[in-house]
């Protein structure tokens, strides 16, 4: 019930709200979606690449997080240096996962129809996601309140509901450790 309504305000707001609903369809963490590039799609986006395959993310060992970022007028720029989450944490290029820690380099297949096309969409305009974790959280918590829920949503939560959907489903344990 939540979800459906989360899903349904982000669909009544602007683009960036629907790419959000990206989180909860592939189990991404906050700075993996904060700094995907379209490289890490597979097929790469292209008017009919997921005809015959599953389209799938591969999180990288690194990543540049010199990409763009979003204004407050949702105009796109290039952001000319590294993204406060990457110098908080002393990273010259963003690694996933904390440093010394289990790096979390995956692949996660999209099945769901909408996520891709959202995804295949922002890529073919842009390299990467434009939001930064605060904004991310901060529109989070607006679609809570647009959905009228008595409470924030968070990426966490987000992902947490793809775990959820992963085990009714019927994925094992192994597999879900492994898509998460």
């Amino acid at each position: 019930e939540q979800t459906a309504a989360i899903q349904e305000a982000a669909k009544d707001g602007d683009f960036v709200d629907q790419l959000l609903m990206v989180l909860l369809h592939t189990g991404l963490t906050a700075t993996e979606f904060t700094h995907m590039h379209g490289s890490w799609l597979e097929p790469l986006p292209s008017a009919d690449a997921y005809e015959d395959a599953t389209p799938i993310i591969r999180i990288p060992s690194e990543a540049d997080c010199r990409g763009i970022q979003l204004g407050s007028n949702l105009e796109i720029s290039q952001r000319t240096g590294r993204c406060g989450y990457c110098k908080d944490t002393g990273y010259e290029v963003w690694h996933p996962g904390k440093a010394g820690s289990d790096r979390r380099v995956r692949t996660i297949p999209i099945p769901d129809g909408t996520t891709v096309e959202r995804l295949y969409w922002w890529f073919s305009r842009y390299e990467s996601t434009p939001i930064s974790l605060t904004s991310l959280q901060q529109r989070l918590s607006q679609l809570a309140d647009q959905a009228g829920l008595e409470r924030n949503i968070t990426p966490r939560d987000l992902r947490a509901t793809y775990g959820t959907n992963l085990v009714r489903m019927g994925f094992s344990s192994e597999e879900i450790t492994q898509l998460m």
